[in-house]
């Protein structure tokens, strides 16, 4: 008789079979603690999925790894084995080309988004003639009090704003 689906042995055996590969009662307790199984329920199952014939153990000392059984799936010829051989070489190729594409638009964002929209830019030049202004208008306040120290930093300053200016006057008109 064949376990119901929703049953502790049924949802036991679909992991097991899942898996293909040895487990022993605590692999399967941990992998199947969203359905409420505890280890004792699980134990049980497996033994008796084992009694039923349906997966096959081996005791090592007090442990027992519980196997799927291997001829229940069916072993694929050697022309079905190239098939699939082939087919995952063409998804490969496929990956790679699509991780390919993948980082070059990441590639594209990534610049798009380093450079300044021309909100931003605009927002710049606004804010970097205010500065000039301010500048200008606190040198000419030193100059009509009669004092010519300008300091070497407000000179950079100045520099860098007509540069900016000046590049900004230049990209906007190409």
């Amino acid at each position: 008789m064949a376990p119901k689906s929703d049953s502790a042995e049924a949802i036991v055996l679909n992991f097991v079979n899942e898996q293909n590969r040895p487990l022993n009662t605590q692999n399967v307790a941990d992998a199947l603690q969203k359905f409420n199984l505890k280890k004792a329920a699980i134990q049980k199952a497996l033994d008796s999925l084992e009694k039923g014939g349906k997966i096959s153990f081996k005791e090592y000392g007090k442990q027992k790894i519980y196997v799927a059984r291997q001829d229940q799936f069916e072993i694929p010829n050697n022309e079905e084995l190239n098939q699939m051989k082939e087919k995952n070489a063409n998804l490969q190729k496929q990956l790679e080309e699509q991780k390919k594409v993948i980082g070059e638009v990441e590639a594209e964002i990534k610049s798009l988004q380093s450079n300044l929209t021309m909100e931003q830019i605009c927002e710049k030049e606004i804010d970097l003639r205010m500065q000039v202004n301010m500048w200008l208008f606190m040198c000419l306040f030193t100059l009509l009090k009669g004092i010519n120290d300008l300091e070497c930093c407000s000179i950079k300053i100045l520099l860098s704003s007509i540069k900016f200016c000046f590049r900004f006057k230049n990209w906007r008109s190409s």
